[in-house]
């Protein structure tokens, strides 16, 4: 328990003196009131009405108060009590029947309350006692009693006893100022006020909630509750424990199922009266999915309300395979990664203070985390993160990864602050990172990650050589010959925005790949989108096209997608051009590669001056090419040059026999040409 603030003696004299003013004032105006009433109830066959009319004590108002005297008994009304703006009871009725007896306290009295729609009836017994009055009050499902002082040695003592109240009694207009539409269960238990000391011990079954917008709410709710206070001239300490053995919690993107053991929160506080509120010794246990030991300070808002100061977690453990679905599923799949697979387990330590630098240490063992839709996946990662002012760092390895279905092997990530100021905003890497790629390996050179920047994450790296036959196996893809090497410098993520600032260059299928201004949004989340300009020069149309379905070319291959833009990895927008060169000795093509260049092309048929079609395999060409400007999914065709059919040539042959492909549709539904594509390559 942190050391309570002393209050000068002036000040604490002051405010005692002010509230022991106001409870003196009470005790004698309830005094005066009953020996009024007594005296009038002694006026022998007289009806007395006293009516005070509108009235104020300190800021509550109410209309009008009036004690009467008949035939009927004693009666005290308050009307329309309110505070401020605020209604809080639109009527208060105490009637005793037995006038004679009011010295003993009227047995069988009977209290109504009315307001806000809360209805309320108890019978009411007020007796004297010494130096006190004892007000005893009996309700549907609860009970109460008050002991109100009048000597100035007495203490003001109140209880409470509920035996399955129903919170649906409350009305609405109580449950707004908490942002709630529906409150339901039954509460039992008892609150007991002792002088300064408050204690509470309650119970709540079948407990639901519901915030008028649905994002908060809850069902089900077993929860009990005990704690003890102590409130003075300086403010208000003591502890608290809550349990909930039942139930769920929707709490915005949170969602908590109903717990297999009770989720547990122990804390203590210490209030001092307009200043900050400490909560000490705070305990959250969630059975076998996390615990974690610390504490909260909270200080004032000028407008109303607290702001965290400081929170600290002196310790704490999370296991993720049984703290993953009830904490974390919920707002990490709102961000667009749900169902996320997980085991094992972090250790914490973090202290944030506010206008001073976060000081946090973790210990990871043995996690792993695996992605339902194939996106990434990390196996057995274990290392520590510290940041603080004597030392930072970040070692982390791992003994296999996958990123979007390429096999990774393990690896070893050591990051360090780049400077040695307290702050620390931005890490650089200590080594390159190297982890095997099949017969290759991705290689990171430079890293730079600074989370609180606008710079984000920049890094430098490279593809080592490695087989485009086991990756194309590996990706479950047509396989293709030859390898492939590849070159990133320049790579920035800020936000879910990644930029390949420096272009891709990519050796494969003998020639070269040229990506430049490639930019790729949400490349984890929903429906990601890529712009870029591809160019390729002289890739082998043997490699490329004997993976695939589609028939055999010879002959070396050019082109560019200009413009190129993808949504969820399909094309939406290019303006591309591929086609052979005419320098490259051996150029040929087979027949099936004609029939379906025939049909993608739209051709009217393969033009052929000699022999019949059949007899030959393949055929010698000169030039061949296709061009696609796509926008609002159409494609608006071109060939290598025109024809005189007013059609333009796909591929215009050479030799004896001679083949040229004519192609005479200029527009094409992209659908429909992406489906035809697929089909001849499946």
């Amino acid at each position: 328990m942190p050391t309570r603030r002393v209050i000068a003696p002036s000040a604490n004299y002051s405010a005692r003196r002010s509230s022991d003013s106001i409870l003196a004032c009470l005790r004698w105006l309830f005094v005066f009131a009953l020996a009024a009433v007594t005296l009038l109830a002694h006026a022998d066959g007289r009806h007395l009405v006293m009516d005070t009319g509108p009235g104020q004590l300190l800021d509550w108002h109410w209309q009008d108060a009036s004690v009467t005297v008949d035939e009927d008994g004693l009666a005290f009304t308050l009307r329309t009590l309110s505070r401020g703006d605020q209604d809080w009871l639109d009527q208060l009725h105490w009637h005793c029947p037995a006038v004679e007896r009011l010295a003993e306290g009227c047995p069988g009295g009977t209290l109504s309350v009315r307001g806000q729609g809360l209805e309320l009836e108890a019978i009411m017994a007020l007796a004297p006692g010494d130096g006190h009055w004892q007000v005893t009050l009996v309700g549907s499902h609860w009970s109460g009693s008050l002991r109100l002082p009048i000597a100035p040695e007495e203490t003001l003592k109140a209880e409470l006893i509920l035996d399955g109240w129903s919170l649906e009694q409350l009305p609405l207009a109580w449950l707004e100022p908490l942002g709630l539409n529906v409150l339901m269960g039954q509460l039992s238990g008892q609150l007991a006020l002792d002088g300064e000391r408050l204690t509470a011990a309650l119970e709540l079954v079948d407990a639901g909630f519901d915030s008028p917008d649905g994002r908060f709410a809850g069902d089900g709710l077993g929860v009990s509750v005990e704690g003890a206070g102590r409130m003075d001239g300086l403010g208000f300490s003591g502890q608290f424990t809550a349990s909930q053995s039942a139930g769920e919690w929707l709490l915005d993107a949170l969602y908590l199922p109903s717990p297999t053991e009770p989720l547990r929160l122990d804390l203590s506080w210490d209030h001092v009266w307009g200043e900050g509120l400490e909560l000490t010794d705070f305990q959250l246990s969630d059975g076998p999915a996390l615990a974690l030991k610390g504490g909260l300070s909270l200080q004032p808002k000028p407008e109303g309300g607290w702001s965290v100061k400081r929170a600290r977690v002196d310790s704490g453990w999370i296991s993720l395979a049984s703290a993953w679905p009830r904490w974390f599923d919920g707002p990490v799949g709102a961000a667009g990664f749900p169902d996320l697979k997980t085991a094992g387990r972090i250790d914490l330590e973090l202290d944030w203070q506010l206008d001073r630098p976060l000081v946090v240490s973790t210990q990871l063992h043995d996690l792993a985390l695996t992605d339902p839709q194939g996106r990434f996946a990390f196996a057995r990662v274990n290392g520590q993160f510290h940041q603080g002012a004597a030392q930072a760092g970040l070692d982390v390895d791992w003994v296999a990864m996958a990123l979007w279905g390429l096999p990774l092997g393990g690896g070893r990530l050591s990051l360090l602050p780049e400077s040695r100021d307290a702050d620390r905003h931005a890490w650089r890497l200590a080594a390159p990172l190297r982890v095997p790629l099949l017969d290759g390996a991705v290689v990171v050179e430079n890293l730079l990650w600074a989370p609180d920047q606008e710079r984000g994450l920049t890094l430098d790296a490279r593809i080592e050589t490695l087989s485009l036959t086991e990756l194309t196996r590996a990706l479950n893809w047509p396989e293709f010959g030859g390898q492939l090497a590849a070159e990133f410098p320049g790579v920035v993520l800020v936000g879910e925005r990644l930029d390949f600032t420096g272009g891709i260059d990519i050796s494969a299928f003998s020639g070269s790949i040229r990506l430049a201004e490639l930019a790729i949004e949400r490349p984890l989340g929903t429906l990601p989108a890529v712009s870029a300009q591809l160019e390729f020069d002289r890739l082998d149309l043997d490699e490329v096209t004997g993976a695939f379905n589609f028939g055999r070319m010879e002959g070396q291959v050019s082109g560019w997608a200009r413009n190129l833009r993808l949504l969820d990895w399909r094309p939406v927008a290019m303006d591309a051009r591929i086609f052979t060169h005419e320098d490259v000795p051996r150029r040929r093509i087979s027949q099936r590669a004609v029939d379906n260049l025939t049909s993608l092309g739209g051709a009217g048929g393969a033009l052929i001056n000699t022999t019949v079609l059949a007899v030959f395999d393949d055929f010698a060409y000169r030039r061949a090419g296709l061009a696609c400007r796509l926008a609002n999914n159409i494609c608006h065709i071109d060939g290598v040059a025109a024809h005189d059919s007013g059609g333009f040539y796909i591929v215009q042959g050479r030799g004896l026999p001679r083949l040229d492909v004519i192609g005479h549709r200029r527009l094409m539904d992209w659908p429909q040409f992406v489906g035809q594509l697929e089909a001849i390559i499946d």
